[in-house]
């Protein structure tokens, strides 16, 4: 699911382009929080698949939403 944006090669479509610009860390919150609403995967499961803590997920919430405010 969490593209590994290292890996793309010369043929990478033009929205992978893009997310080059995006740090690898929103990739992965964005990727846990995605598998989440599509039913993939628990809070739980996502985190440890993606390698985050609980921590660092909450913090990343309070982040993200300062951000839109």
């Amino acid at each position: 699911m969490y593209l590994d944006m290292e890996n793309i090669g010369e043929h990478s479509s033009v929205a992978e382009e893009l997310l080059l610009d995006v740090p690898a860390l929103n990739l992965k919150y964005i990727a846990i929080e995605r598998s989440i609403l599509e039913g993939y995967f628990s809070l739980k499961e996502a985190l440890g698949n993606y390698g985050v803590s609980e921590t660092e997920c909450i913090a990343y919430s309070f982040l993200k939403d300062k951000a839109w405010s």
